[in-house]
């Protein structure tokens, strides 16, 4: 929760500099564009939150393309790329190797995903009578 409040910040901060710049100087300029990211942001964030929550399979979705962006990074990072390079004498950076190791996280996810659909709550194994009342 904390990471996720923190990436928020973050993304707000960003998003305050950004028009800042935009606005050169003048108030009225920045404080129009600060009013409609605001509103932007928090009726997008809902949106999205309300689609995740009826449609869970875009999480997966949204996993899957996190993990593909991820395996391009790492494949096509300089230092990666020439550790491998050197050792194994392998090029990630112009061959299919990139998409191999993309594919792969991809898999990994997925897998990960129907692993936890598979697995059940201690509470749903227990039966809900040897839960607090408050939590009944």
């Amino acid at each position: 929760v904390w990471t996720i409040i923190a990436a928020n910040c973050v993304m707000s901060l960003d998003n305050v500099l950004a028009i800042a710049s935009i606005g050169h100087g003048r108030p009225a300029l920045i404080v129009v564009g600060l009013g409609v990211s605001i509103v932007l942001m928090i009726t997008s964030s809902v949106l999205v939150a309300e689609w995740m929550n009826r449609y869970p399979f875009l999480v997966t979705l949204g996993a899957g393309v996190l993990a593909w962006t991820g395996g391009r990074m790492i494949a096509t990072d300089a230092v990666i790329s020439h550790a491998f390079a050197l050792q194994l004498g392998v090029d990630f950076k112009d061959g299919p190797l990139w998409f191999a190791l993309s594919a792969v996280m991809i898999a990994l996810v997925f897998l990960a995903a129907r692993n936890g659909k598979q697995r059940t709550s201690a509470p749903e194994l227990m039966g809900t009578e040897n839960l607090p009342a408050s939590r009944r």
